[in-house]
């Protein structure tokens, strides 16, 4: 089944109604003043994605049992719907996630965390949505425990943080950032950069510093005013901070940090406290 139930009546229903053939789930349905077929069915389930949303929806009498329209809905999505997105499936990844992170298991929740982002990704690629916050206003009332937005921007810094922990991790946060960037381009500024700049990251430690240095000096032309970018820049040559031992360079770190100071506009402080620790 897509979904079991706390609700002691709406699972008796799933177990009666999972034993009867589809034909007679719809006569169940049409009993309770449905009447639908399964070519209209999946119709809804490819608009709505959701069994909570469709369950809402259907025009029955008040007198009908809510029971039995949540799970013969639930019944039919299992048959009629499995290949589709579902809201409900991602929201137990997400939340899962979430509790194993509260548990101190991250690598673990970083699993259940990427396999949501592929049902997301393939639902944003089969919609043709480009932009991460379009998605969040298609989301079901009180489904997440987060907004979209959010919750990627989570994703990919569990994965940065992980790298530094693991080098290993570097090759799925550069997937995860790229992945995101090519399936939602139109998305926000912020959280673009952002992703621009966990990529450098992941590059960084794979030892690919000229990519790494490329998205740098393409942000830092976008954002000359911004001490942190050229602060988390670099970093990465720096013998105290960098993540990646090979690519030490303290000449080219205190250029970085200099080119900084001729163009931020707050923070220069800390770059001068970096270039303070070259010498």
């Amino acid at each position: 089944m897509a979904y079991r139930s706390a609700n002691a009546a709406v699972q008796a229903e799933l177990d009666r109604l999972s034993e009867l053939a589809t034909p007679d789930v719809l006569a169940e349905m049409k009993g309770a003043g449905v009447e639908i077929d399964e070519m209209m069915f999946r119709k809804i389930g490819n608009k709505h994605h959701s069994i909570t949303a469709i369950a809402k929806r259907w025009n029955a009498p008040h007198t009908t049992s809510q029971s039995l329209l949540f799970a013969a809905t639930t019944v039919l999505w299992d048959r009629l719907c499995s290949d589709l997105f579902l809201w409900e499936a991602f929201a137990g990844e997400m939340s899962r996630g979430i509790e194993l992170i509260q548990q101190g298991q991250r690598r673990e929740a970083v699993s259940s965390w990427l396999s949501a982002w592929e049902r997301l990704q393939a639902h944003a690629v089969d919609t043709g949505i480009r932009d991460i916050s379009v998605l969040d206003v298609q989301v079901p009332q009180n489904m997440l425990k987060e907004d979209l937005f959010s919750w990627v921007q989570d994703v990919e810094m569990e994965l940065t943080n992980q790298v530094d922990e693991d080098a290993d991790v570097a090759d799925t946060l550069l997937h995860y950032t790229e992945s995101f960037m090519e399936t939602f381009p139109k998305s926000a500024t912020p959280i673009l950069l952002n992703m621009k700049s966990a990529k450098a990251i992941a590059l960084f430690v794979l030892g690919r510093a000229d990519e790494a240095d490329a998205i740098y000096e393409s942000i830092t032309k976008e954002y000359a005013e911004d001490a942190w970018t050229f602060i988390d820049w670099g970093d990465e040559y720096s013998p105290q901070y960098r993540r990646n031992p090979s690519l030490v360079n303290p000449e080219k770190a205190k250029s970085i940090y200099e080119r900084g100071l001729e163009t931020a506009t707050q923070d220069e402080d800390i770059l001068r406290e970096r270039l303070a620790l070259l010498s």
